[in-house]
């Protein structure tokens, strides 16, 4: 039915952001409500047409009104819902486009610091750990892109010809003042985030599933690979404890260390958050929630597998394809279903081999999202694990999708079986973005 109507949902798309070109009301409380309210229902239009562009450049113009308009988006009024809204739709932009304003920094840190206590402020857990995740994710990002670069011996020429989004996180990056700058601001961050689990309510919070089912599927897996389901009473409750957890990972100073060679290399070492993370993925079951999440798959792609260092939690995220599949909404999935398989395979081919691969990057500034569109080259920066250096190498995008097929043969061909009508639908987004 969403699909009959896609061609006027269009329209109405295009003719709001030719009224919005010409100018929106944002001078008072209310006016600034209606501003935003407009520019957020353009922004959920695009995202669930996969008119990424439109989107988007609505989300950039709301931040702009947020930016331009402090005093009125710090005090209260009718627009603050609106406004809190607006950072978790921001949140799954930012992570579809990491390069805009040095990795998704759209705001001025001014702003974005007065806006935590706008966030706090609502019932809605979910706008305030979405935009958590975002910065922490950040600031890993620019923190552990500038030790791998560094301690792989790449001299700053030979990034001329590397996609921007690296050129922007790298160059912005600095000796001891960004570090030290960057621990500061993860540290916060982690208060942050122990004071946004502290306020979530009991009924929110995941208890231990015990069940005679799942515990004979526990005792099916190998013993290095043991995870407890957890349950939640919702999916909403769910999915926000996912993204906490992710973003935990992403500001662990040990995991940190680890991952980019500065601490040294530690047989026993284990995330507790990811630990954590994969406990929620066999309890969880998606109640079709239309709500704008984080995608589930993002999270176990790139929060998990492209930091993991256990060939055996890989194998085992592999035997859970399926479900991260029917549990996770298409149109909240950033990472597309049909390169998960691939992804994980080339994580293992090169834990076989001694390395881990922590970011990758396409040629057109865009991440891993945009494989499988055209001939480009795959860049993957990691970290060898004996030799506790960072890596820099390039891979067709064939030959990742084609170590995918052959290791999940089987769930590609199930993919492939809808692929007449996601690829026409795919071209019509495209068309229209």
């Amino acid at each position: 039915m969403f699909v009959g109507m896609m061609p006027i949902a269009l329209k109405f798309s295009s003719a709001s952001r030719y009224d919005s070109t010409r100018g929106l009301p944002s001078r008072s409380g209310p006016e600034l409500g209606l501003t935003m309210a407009i520019l957020c229902v353009q922004s959920l239009i695009g995202m669930k047409l996969g008119a990424f562009r439109r989107g988007l450049a609505s989300v950039k113009q709301a931040g702009e009104v947020i930016a331009a308009n402090q005093t009125a988006f710090c005090s209260s009024g009718p627009h603050r819902d609106v406004t809190q809204f607006w950072f978790s739709i921001n949140a799954w932009y930012s992570i579809q486009c990491p390069s805009w304003d040095v990795h998704a920094r759209i705001l001025p840190a001014a702003t974005f610091k007065a806006s935590w206590g706008i966030l706090r402020s609502t019932p809605e857990k979910g706008h305030e750990i979405a935009a958590l995740l975002c910065e922490s994710r950040r600031l890993y990002a620019r923190l552990s892109l500038f030790r791998l670069i560094e301690s792989s011996g790449i001299a700053s020429e030979d990034m001329a010809n590397w996609p921007l989004s690296f050129q922007e996180i790298v160059t912005a990056g600095g000796s001891a003042p960004e570090e030290e700058y960057s621990m500061s601001a993860l540290a916060a961050l982690r208060d942050g985030l122990d004071g946004w689990q502290n306020s979530v309510g009991m009924n929110e919070r995941p208890v231990y599933t015990k069940t005679a089912k799942f515990k004979a599927q526990l005792e099916s897996e190998p013993p290095g690979v043991r995870f407890e389901p957890l349950w939640f009473q919702s999916y909403d409750a769910a999915m926000y404890y996912t993204q906490y957890a992710a973003a935990q990972a992403l500001c662990s100073q040990h995991s940190l260390d680890v991952l980019t060679g500065k601490a040294a290399c530690d047989e026993s070492y284990t995330d507790e958050w990811i630990h954590l993370i994969l406990q929620i993925v066999p309890g969880l079951r998606w109640d079709y929630d239309e709500r704008n999440h984080l995608g589930l798959m993002w999270i176990v792609g790139q929060v998990v597998a492209l930091r993991c260092t256990d060939p055996h939690i890989i194998a085992w995220i592999q035997k859970q394809a399926s479900l991260l599949e029917s549990i996770t909404p298409d149109w909240s999935c950033v990472l597309p279903k049909h390169l998960f398989g691939p992804l994980l395979a080339m994580q293992k081919d090169l834990l076989a081999q001694g390395r881990a691969v922590m970011h990758l990057f396409t040629e057109n500034a865009r991440e891993v999202n945009t494989v499988g569109q055209g001939e480009r080259q795959v860049l993957r920066v990691g970290l060898g694990l004996t030799t506790r250096k960072g890596f820099v190498d390039t891979l067709p995008e064939d030959s990742m999708v084609a170590m995918g097929q052959l290791d999940v043969v089987q769930w590609l061909i199930r993919l492939m079986v809808r692929s007449g009508v996601d690829d026409d639908a795919t071209k019509a987004r495209e068309h229209g973005s």
